[in-house]
């Protein structure tokens, strides 16, 4: 059969049509809430996780690109409809939202701390985030299993903080298991481990991780941060748990912050801490006696900084050695130049 030039431009665009109507259709498919109470209200009717797409959907070259690929794909909808609730914030420029629409879509902006576009937030049914993410290259199949699989290790995280309340937790398991949670920004388990571990017999660790906490929330003049301290304090009189080693470095980056120019007053609980574990085995004499020697050498006391340089240097890790060799020559280079110095400088004669 032999078409005219008009029966081809009529068959490429049905074809092209065809083409860009499945894949809005497949688009579709994502039920994209734009409110976040309504959202948040499903996530935990139907105990799904949620997935926020903060995106400018007309402007941002990088969303249109995770739109096509990843959100139209039929694997990507097909992987994930089950498992997320997926809430859409956009920024568009071409497109005028309701004033209300805006200030709820910036207050979500503020709330989770966006930068940039596209971020992808994968969050539990409470609003706390699992992950955070934007575009990835691989598709929609590959997308969706990269956020499957944090959802999966998050569930578990999860399943075994319930089952603490239940169960007598080892005391390294237990600080294990908060140190994951922590690092990895689950602050609602990571919380839930150190009530409950503040509970347990073993507890010094925990105690050491609420008064930091405290610390940073400005709370440190507190009843509860005073008993916490003083608790800490009487107790690990070899600090193998190093918590008075934290004890000290907090209270010199508190000093170190109100008055930055008040060295000597500073460096006082740093101080207090080598002499109480200078001559023990401890992990951290090597590193406080260097901080010391570097804060010194910055307020120009040479002699000091030397002294406390070769203090570090003798308890040192083997790994560490040559560069606090490389630091005490240069201390001693200084040292040199200022007495030369001194030395050609006038005297008075009589």
């Amino acid at each position: 059969m032999i078409f005219s030039k008009t029966q081809h431009l009529l068959l490429l665009f049905i074809l092209c049509y065809s083409w860009h109507d499945r894949v809005d259709a497949a688009y579709q498919e994502i039920d994209w809430i734009t409110n976040w109470t309504e959202a948040k209200k499903e996530a935990e009717t139907t105990n799904k996780a949620i997935l926020v797409s903060f995106s400018g959907s007309d402007w941002c070259g990088w969303c249109m690109k995770l739109e096509h690929e990843v959100f139209a794909s039929e694997e990507f909808i097909e992987q994930t409809k089950d498992q997320l609730v997926f809430v859409s914030v956009d920024f568009p420029r071409h497109t005028a939202l309701p004033a209300e629409q805006q200030k709820h879509n910036y207050d979500l902006l503020k709330k989770y701390g966006v930068r940039g576009f596209p971020t992808v937030l994968l969050l539990n049914n409470d609003g706390e985030t699992i992950t955070v993410t934007g575009y990835r290259e691989g598709g929609g199949s590959a997308y969706a299993e990269f956020l499957l699989d944090h959802l999966s290790q998050y569930r578990q995280l999860d399943e075994t903080v319930q089952k603490l309340e239940k169960e007598e937790s080892d005391a390294a398991q237990l600080r294990s298991l908060y140190e994951r949670t922590r690092d990895q920004g689950h602050k609602h388990l990571s919380q839930s481990i150190l009530k409950h571990g503040l509970k347990s017999a073993k507890n010094l660790f925990f105690k050491t991780e609420r008064y930091q906490e405290l610390l940073e929330s400005g709370l440190a003049e507190g009843e509860e941060a005073q008993s916490l301290r003083k608790a800490i304090l009487s107790e690990n009189s070899d600090d193998a748990d190093e918590c008075h080693y934290r004890i000290a470095v907090s209270d010199f980056s508190k000093l170190h912050n109100e008055d930055p120019n008040s060295l000597e007053n500073n460096l006082a609980p740093l101080k207090d801490y080598l002499e109480r574990f200078g001559n023990k085995e401890s992990a951290f004499v090597w590193k406080v006696n260097m901080t010391i020697a570097q804060l010194s050498l910055s307020d120009g006391k040479l002699e000091e900084a030397l002294h406390y340089a070769e203090s570090s240097l003798k308890s040192a890790p083997s790994e560490r050695k040559e560069d606090i060799e490389h630091a005490i020559e240069a201390i001693k280079y200084r040292i040199a130049e200022t007495t030369e110095s001194k030395d050609l400088l006038p005297t008075n004669s009589f």
